[in-house]
């Protein structure tokens, strides 16, 4: 996982002889999203949830709602439960839901994703502070990643532009895996590109 998801996820890590008694799949269409060493628990998944349309259909059940993030649906079943969102699980989903949405700038971000985010940002948690860390800040190897990517940037045609990002550049910019989050999207940053999926 990412390094600046970390502080959500660490309190959560199984220790190494875990068995689950019941395996829930939350964002996570397909095997290659299970987390390396995890990838056999896709044949016992219990519960999927899931705003993918591309979901592969491995759990015994599946809740799947193509909406803006899945985030929004585990504030629905949080709710329909009556548990109580500490500013934590605030936090938690908010970042789900903003990360999903990239910020609230999707195609699919609707009125319904903006009123879950309107109910979880009065529960207790920095949101600019929160925002800025996700979207605004970056790391010197990402800033060098982006500029080596704008320097070979191309418009073969309308609506379309072309950067490379050969490996050789990342091992040379430093870059780690947190630094590549979401790095295809420059690719829409020139006015003209058309947009096309953001998952």
């Amino acid at each position: 996982s990412m390094h600046r998801y970390n502080k959500y996820l660490e309190p959560y890590f199984a220790p190494e002889d875990y068995t689950p008694g019941f395996v829930i799949a939350v964002d996570t269409p397909g095997i290659r999203q299970y987390p390396p060493g995890w990838e056999h628990l896709i044949h016992c998944t219990d519960l999927a949830i899931d705003h993918h349309g591309t979901n592969a259909g491995y759990a015994k059940t599946t809740w799947l709602e193509e909406c803006a993030a899945t985030g929004e649906l585990v504030w629905l079943l949080l709710n329909e439960l009556g548990i109580e969102l500490t500013p934590d699980i605030a936090e938690a989903l908010y970042v789900a839901i903003a990360t999903d949405t990239n910020g609230f700038r999707t195609p699919g971000t609707t009125s319904r994703t903006l009123a879950v985010a309107a109910d979880l940002h009065g529960r207790g948690f920095d949101v600019s502070g929160l925002m800025r860390r996700l979207f605004e800040i970056k790391t010197p190897a990402r800033l060098r990643l982006e500029g080596a990517m704008f320097s070979t940037m191309d418009f073969p045609r309308d609506g379309v532009c072309v950067m490379t990002l050969p490996y050789e550049t990342i091992t040379a910019c430093g870059a780690g895996e947190d630094d590549m989050d979401k790095i295809s999207l420059l690719t829409m940053v020139p006015e003209g590109t058309r947009p096309v999926s953001y998952t």
